[in-house]
């Protein structure tokens, strides 16, 4: 049935959001194609899209009145080692994210959590051999 899949974010700002990720370490699909008012993520080694939606889109895609900065999920990125967990969250302080959980954690499991500028929860986690 399901042939691919990816999630979509609103944000109030595109150019400002673009900015923070960008900022953070992570990278955008060049595809010249995607609507000015769109912005597609690539995350890990399958390059799962993660589309930033302005908020206008989003309402026409989702059917609702208003966009609001909720907490319905929790996007999480796997990364290569504890020290690039510390790293991104270092980045995302720089570049006005918000920290909600502290980098911490063991060998076997070490992760923090940010909100991006839009209110949504990001989630970085390396989990050890």
């Amino acid at each position: 049935m399901a042939r691919d899949y990816w999630l979509n974010l609103p944000v109030h700002d595109l150019t400002r959001a673009r900015r923070f990720f960008t900022d953070i370490g992570l990278a955008f699909d060049a595809d010249p194609s995607t609507p000015p008012d769109m912005a597609a993520l690539r995350i890990g080694q399958d390059q799962m899209p993660i589309m930033l939606v302005q908020e206008e889109r989003f309402r026409h895609f989702a059917a609702i009145d208003a966009v609001h900065a909720g907490h319905e999920l929790l996007v999480t990125i796997g990364v290569a080692s504890k020290t690039e967990v510390d790293e991104v969250i270092d980045r995302v302080e720089a570049a006005g994210g918000q920290v909600f959980g502290r980098p911490s954690g063991d060998e076997r499991m070490y992760g923090a959590g940010f909100i991006d500028l839009d209110g949504h929860r990001w989630n970085l986690l390396f989990m050890g051999g």
